[in-house]
């Protein structure tokens, strides 16, 4: 069965909480708790505006990968919990999630996609620098863009 996207409905929350917090504590070392990712736990509250959006990858039932796009206001948004499940990375799935976003985006006249990262993340690092994501200083940050503990790298792409 084909990889397929979705925007976020209630009956994947417990399976996104899941990814998400896995990947964060069993590859990165990061705590995983729930207080560290309050979007994740009301999911329609932080992604549901109308040019905000949250999308999960599917391979059948299984939950694969997500990623959520937030609107900053003044047509610059920024991409959030861009996660892969470790099986998955490698096949295009992060790529699909990546071009929807964008394509997303760009149809709703967003001129630019900021995000943060890890430095832990090196694969992510190198995907985002692949597919036209500047480096950019915290300091050059838009100041709607929220400063959370894990981000400690940030990047810009004009759409």
């Amino acid at each position: 069965m084909p990889v397929r996207l979705e925007q976020f409905s209630d009956e994947h929350s417990a399976s996104v909480i899941e990814l998400v917090q896995g990947i964060l504590r069993n590859e990165f070392g990061f705590s995983g708790a729930s207080a560290d990712q309050p979007d994740l736990l009301d999911i329609p509250q932080h992604y549901g505006a109308q040019d905000s959006n949250f999308w999960i990858a599917l391979d059948g039932p299984a939950l694969i990968g997500t990623t959520g796009f937030v609107d900053l206001g003044s047509k610059q948004g920024l991409l959030r919990k861009m996660f892969v499940r470790s099986d998955y990375r490698g096949t295009g799935v992060a790529l699909l999630l990546l071009d929807n976003a964008l394509t997303w985006a760009r149809d709703r006249g967003f001129s630019e996609m900021y995000l943060g990262t890890s430095s832990k993340f090196h694969a992510a690092q190198r995907f985002y620098a692949k597919h036209g994501f500047t480096p950019l200083s915290p300091e050059s940050l838009p100041a709607s863009v929220p400063r959370l503990n894990l981000r400690d790298r940030f990047y810009f792409r004009a759409l």
